[in-house]
């Protein structure tokens, strides 16, 4: 059996790395791209989802380190990194289509949980995700009151009310409000 390294042997250890949103294969899911094999060196493009970008650094080396484990012969491991653009799905019976959704939910009252996502919905807004922010609390919605928006919703079509809240910011620091950064 010979010591040459080929793309097969590559391939094999690539298939076994899972995306860390998805926890399907990478390779699978088109997230390792360009891979290129040369003698001992290879290169590569690794792709996550811009979810990911705070473990990027860490699933970057967990790879160049299962590759180097795995394949000894390597004398050297380029990997680029670069952003997976994956669709936004259709939800709902109305159609709205989104890329994620965060539920926060409790069985009993007075917990934070528009506090919470009120919170989620600013800081992924700071991070350049477009947000929609949904108070469903049957005794009374709150979170508009959290960044003290005033004002009534406009109400676009029978199903989609467009808030206020499109250009808000985060209330002032004096009113206590915890909001992620």
């Amino acid at each position: 059996m010979s010591d040459e390294l080929d793309n097969g042997d590559v391939e094999r250890v690539l298939a076994g790395l899972k995306d860390p949103e998805t926890g399907r294969s990478a390779l699978q899911l088109d997230q390792i791209r360009d891979i290129q094999l040369n003698g001992t060196d290879l290169s590569l493009t690794l792709a996550l989802t811009t979810h990911r970008v705070p473990i990027w650094d860490d699933v970057h080396s967990d790879l160049e380190e299962q590759l180097r484990n795995s394949l000894r012969q390597l004398s050297s491991v380029t990997i680029h990194q670069t952003v997976h653009e994956r669709p936004a799905q259709k939800l709902g019976e109305i159609g709205l289509t989104a890329q994620s959704v965060i539920a926060v939910g409790s069985g009993k009252g007075g917990v934070g949980k528009s506090t919470i996502a009120t919170s989620l919905a600013f800081a992924s807004k700071r991070s350049d995700c477009k947000v929609g922010l949904m108070d469903a609390d049957v005794y009374g919605p709150s979170v508009p009151h959290l960044p003290g928006l005033t004002g009534k919703p406009e109400t676009i079509s029978c199903n989609l009310v467009k808030h206020l809240a499109e250009s808000a910011t985060p209330a002032p620091p004096q009113t206590s409000i915890p909001v992620l950064g």
